[in-house]
C-alpha cells in the first residue's frame, strides 16, 4: 500500500513537471575574470616621512593660517564737509554712536561686516580699517565708494595652526595623492598590455594584481546551483550588464568603480540557458507539487463554503462548522483600502447585491477570504472632481467603440497585416501572455 501511494505521488510530480517545464529551466551563465584596482589598494600611509610633511607644510603655510577679521561699522556721508564735521565731534568727544544716533541710523543701516583684509573691496578702506585700534573713529575718508568714517568694534586675531597639529592630516592627503598617482600608472600599464595583446593572466602576473575568476554565474548574480546572488564583484550590476551583451575573445572597457577605481573583465565561457531534467529538480518538483496540491485543495474548500453560503446557511453556523471565525469589515469604499480585507477582496465585494458571496486572497499569503455582504449603504452621489472625469472618460470611450463597431459592421472592413506591424512594431515586442502560476 505504502508501495502505490509513492508510485502514485511521483506520477502526479512527474506530471506536474511535465505540465511546467517552463518553470525549471537554468538560465544562461557566464564565467568571468576580471581585475580591479582601487586607490586603497596603495597603501603609502607609511611611506611619508615628517621631513616630507614638514616641507610640504613650508611651501604651503598659508593654507593653515586664518588672517585676522575685523568687524568693521561704517558711516557714509554725501559731501567731503559732511564727513569732516562728524569726524570734527568725534574728536571733540562725541562717540561714533552718538554721531550714528544723531543721523537717525541703525547697527543694519552701517554694518559692513566682518572681513579678512583680502576681502574688502575698498583698498583705501581696508588700509584704514586694518590700522585702527579697537572702537577708535578713523576720522574722515575719500574712499573708492564715498566719503565715510569708519571703525572697528571687534577683532578676531589671525591664527596659524602649527606643524604639529597638521602633521598628521598633512601625511594622510600626501599619501592619497601618491595612491592616486600610482592607481593612474597602474591604469595606463594595463591599458597598455591589452593594447599590446597581453592575457589578463599575464597582466596579473607582470603587475602583481589580483586576478578573479568568477566561475559560472547567471545575469542575476547568482552562481549555478545556488539561488542566492552574490555581491563581492566592484560595480557589479555594470559588470554583468556588459558581460551578458559581450562575447567570449571580445576586449571590454574598462569600467569606473565609484570616483576611486577600475575594473577591466573578460567573459571566458558561456552555457546557454536549458530545460532542467527532472532529476536535477525533482525535490523543488515535489515541493511545488505539494504547495500546488494543497492550494487546490484551500481553493476547493472556501469553495464548498462559500456554496453553503449561497444555499441560504448563516455566516456564524457554517464557520462554527469548519473551525473557523467570523470578522465583521464595516465602512467598505469601493477603489479604498480597507482594514481586514485585501485589494481583490474590497473590489469582490462590489460586484453583486446584499448577501453576494466571493471567495478572494486574503491577506496574508496562502490565505483565501470569504465574504458575504451584509448591508449596503447608498453613497451621496456626489462624485469628487477626479472621479467625475474618470466616468466621463469611460463613457466617451465607450460611445466611441460604439461608433466604430458599427461603423465597421456597415462599411465593411479589412487589415493590411505589413502595416499593422510596421506601426505596432510586432516583430520587436511579440510576447505570449501569462496564465497562472501553473500550467495545470
Amino acid at each position: 500500500m505504502l508501495k502505490r501511494h509513492r508510485s502514485r505521488r511521483l506520477l502526479n510530480s512527474t506530471n506536474f513537471f511535465k505540465n511546467n517545464k517552463s518553470r525549471y529551466r537554468a538560465p544562461e551563465y557566464r564565467d568571468l575574470s576580471y581585475i580591479a584596482i582601487d586607490q586603497n589598494d596603495f597603501n603609502n600611509a607609511d611611506s611619508i616621512s615628517d621631513d616630507d610633511a614638514r616641507a610640504y607644510y613650508d611651501r604651503n603655510v598659508d593654507n593653515y593660517r586664518t588672517p585676522e577679521r575685523r568687524n568693521i561699522k561704517r558711516i557714509t556721508f554725501n559731501s567731503t564737509q559732511e564727513a569732516s564735521d562728524a569726524a570734527q565731534k568725534m574728536q571733540n568727544g562725541q562717540s561714533f554712536a552718538e554721531v550714528q544716533a544723531e543721523l537717525g541710523l541703525s547697527d543694519a543701516d552701517i554694518t559692513l561686516g566682518f572681513f579678512n583684509r583680502s576681502q574688502v573691496l575698498d583698498q583705501k578702506l581696508a588700509d584704514i580699517a586694518f590700522g585702527l585700534e579697537l572702537n577708535v573713529p578713523s576720522g574722515a575718508i575719500d574712499g573708492d565708494f564715498g566719503k565715510m568714517i569708519v571703525v572697528v568694534d571687534r577683532i578676531e586675531p589671525e591664527n596659524v595652526v602649527s606643524f604639529e597639529d597638521a602633521k598628521d592630516l598633512i601625511k594622510t592627503e600626501l599619501a592619497e595623492d601618491q595612491n592616486s598617482r600610482e592607481m593612474i600608472n597602474t591604469v595606463d600599464a594595463v591599458e597598455d598590455a591589452r593594447a599590446e595583446g597581453s592575457t589578463f593572466s599575464e597582466i596579473a602576473n607582470k603587475l602583481n594584481l589580483n586576478l578573479v575568476r568568477t566561475g559560472p554565474i547567471s545575469r542575476e548574480g547568482e552562481r549555478e546551483g545556488s539561488t542566492v546572488p552574490i555581491t563581492d564583484i566592484p560595480e557589479q550590476a555594470a559588470v554583468l550588464d556588459e558581460a551578458f551583451n559581450s562575447d567570449v575573445g571580445i576586449e571590454n572597457d574598462v569600467i569606473e568603480v565609484g570616483r576611486e577605481g577600475f575594473i577591466w573583465f573578460e567573459v571566458t565561457n558561456i552555457k546557454p540557458a536549458r530545460d532542467l531534467t527532472l532529476d536535477e529538480v525533482k525535490k523543488r518538483v515535489t515541493e511545488d507539487w505539494r504547495q500546488f496540491e494543497l492550494e487546490k485543495a484551500l481553493e476547493r474548500k472556501a469553495e464548498e463554503i462559500a456554496q453553503m453560503l449561497r444555499d441560504g446557511q448563516s455566516i456564524e453556523s457554517v464557520a462554527e462548522e469548519a473551525g473557523l471565525s467570523v470578522s465583521d469589515v464595516a465602512d467598505v469604499k469601493r477603489g479604498t483600502p480597507s482594514i481586514g480585507l485585501s485589494g481583490a477582496g474590497v473590489e469582490n465585494a462590489f460586484l453583486g447585491g446584499r448577501n453576494h458571496v466571493a471567495v478572494t486572497p486574503g491577506i496574508l499569503e496562502n490565505h483565501l477570504t470569504i465574504l458575504q455582504v451584509s448591508e449596503i449603504k447608498k453613497g451621496s452621489g456626489t462624485l469628487a472632481e477626479a472621479e467625475t472625469g474618470a466616468v466621463s472618460e469611460s463613457l466617451q470611450n465607450d460611445v466611441l467603440t460604439l461608433y466604430i463597431t458599427r461603423v465597421r459592421d456597415r462599411e465593411g472592413s479589412s487589415i493590411n497585416a505589413q502595416a499593422l506591424e510596421f506601426a505596432t512594431d510586432l516583430d520587436g515586442q511579440r510576447g505570449g501572455h501569462g496564465g497562472g502560476q501553473y500550467g495545470f
